[in-house]
């Protein structure tokens, strides 16, 4: 293997460092070969770089893998709140009613965040987990599995501050269904939404 062809194999696993735990830890013995000094023929490298080649490697292909989004196929929003964080996954229905991962992202609630009720707060997390992935969901009809009736409030409450009605009019673009799941069956969202992220600011 050449310098570069180890630069590109890195570049690759940059991409998909956010599903691959302590990437950066992981790939040091190979970094180590793409410095200036090495020359551009690798010699045979040691135990300790082929390991971590190998690692990587197979770290790619462990589940979960992430399904290529497909036209024509229902999506699933999974969606939880606490107190501090939102977590949520996109779903994708393949044959046979399976579902398959096509993203996670998590977040934490802004300190001004953290003082909405806990009604206020599901209702945030939904309008996120639709906003963050709607390169995927504008145009076609999608589930939304949440553990609080928080959309259902959105639209029932009489109340109209400038909060709820732009919490409406960002999901008033879509066109979905939504489902109330328990949360003991929400594992998935449940390690997302506490998982130590920082707020964006």
């Amino acid at each position: 293997m050449t310098k570069i062809q180890l630069r590109s194999f890195l570049c690759m696993c940059n991409v998909y460092r956010r599903y691959i735990k302590d990437c950066t830890k992981r790939a040091k013995p190979l970094n180590a070969l793409t410095g200036a000094e090495i020359p551009p023929d690798l010699t045979p490298p040691m135990d300790v770089a082929v390991a971590a080649f190998e690692d990587l490697c197979n770290e790619r292909l462990c589940q979960p893998v992430l399904a290529l989004s497909k036209a024509n196929r229902k999506f699933v929003v999974d969606v939880v709140a606490y107190a501090d964080q939102i977590g949520c996954t996109l779903l994708q229905e393949e044959p046979g009613e399976l579902l398959r991962p096509v993203g996670y992202w998590s977040t934490g609630f802004t300190a001004a965040e953290q003082n909405y009720s806990t009604t206020e707060r599901e209702c945030l997390g939904v309008v996120w987990a639709v906003l963050k992935p709607r390169h995927f969901l504008g145009g076609q009809r999608f589930l939304i599995r949440t553990d609080h009736q928080a959309v259902s409030w959105i639209y029932s409450t009489i109340d109209s501050s400038g909060r709820l009605m732009r919490w409406r009019l960002s999901l008033s673009e879509y066109t979905f269904d939504t489902v109330c799941k328990p949360g003991a069956s929400h594992h998935l969202q449940d390690f997302l939404s506490r998982a130590s992220t920082v707020a964006p600011p």
